[in-house]
């Protein structure tokens, strides 16, 4: 059987991840810090036979994998369904704010129940977007893929991979918070995970926050 490796990157440093803002679906860019680790992952990554590149289509993810294709000259690919979570109502704001406008909403969510933000989505449903569009990428032998997206999507995706629920909360369940730029591998199409969050590449260029939220 033909097998698919697939490399999943989470994205460089946002505005607004530092501080632990809910960036969600905003347009957030890449800091000055995240994009001197795009361009870290990108010289590691490029010694590899890659032959696709695909990423969200939010500028964040596109602005960390210039880097790759353009050391391989190759197109990146955008798919919506790898998109961090939609906050709704919560996007862009901090969690102090949130906390403040939706009190008995927040402690649920807090508590680890997959709520629904106002006028956004859950986790579930992250989960399955995310793993729909990893499950259409086809089998070749010997493929390497490398998938740029965000800490939400990641996690859900590697819960499917080692047989854990994807349609729940990213907080249940034995996986910590993805770091910026850090890569993990799957193999397709029976799903497998064997790699986790290598940060290797990032060698002063990483600080070791446990952000609560994902971006």
């Amino acid at each position: 059987m033909s097998t698919t490796f697939v490399l999943l990157v989470r994205h460089g440093e946002a505005v607004g991840n530092r501080e632990g803002r809910l960036i969600g679906q905003t347009d957030a860019p890449l800091s000055e810090l995240g994009h001197q680790q795009a361009a870290a992952v990108g010289a590691r990554l490029s010694a590899l036979p890659i032959g696709r590149i695909i990423s969200s289509d939010l500028p964040r993810t596109m602005q960390t994998a210039e880097p790759l294709a353009g050391r391989l000259d190759l197109e990146v690919e955008t798919d919506p369904r790898l998109r961090e979570i939609a906050n709704g109502a919560w996007e862009g704001r901090m969690p102090d704010e949130v906390e403040a406008e939706w009190p008995d909403l927040w402690k649920r969510y807090r508590a680890d129940e997959d709520v629904t933000r106002p006028g956004g989505e859950s986790w579930a449903e992250v989960g399955r977007r995310s793993v729909a569009a990893i499950r259409e990428i086809p089998a070749a032998e010997d493929n390497l893929v490398v998938v740029f997206t965000h800490g939400g999507p990641i996690i859900q995706i590697l819960r499917w991979a080692i047989g854990l629920p994807h349609d729940t909360h990213v907080y249940t369940g034995p996986m910590g918070a993805m770091a910026n730029t850090g890569v993990s591998t799957i193999s397709l199409p029976e799903p497998r995970l064997l790699g986790y969050n290598d940060v290797g590449h990032l060698t002063g260029l990483v600080r070791h926050p446990e952000y609560p939220f994902f971006g």
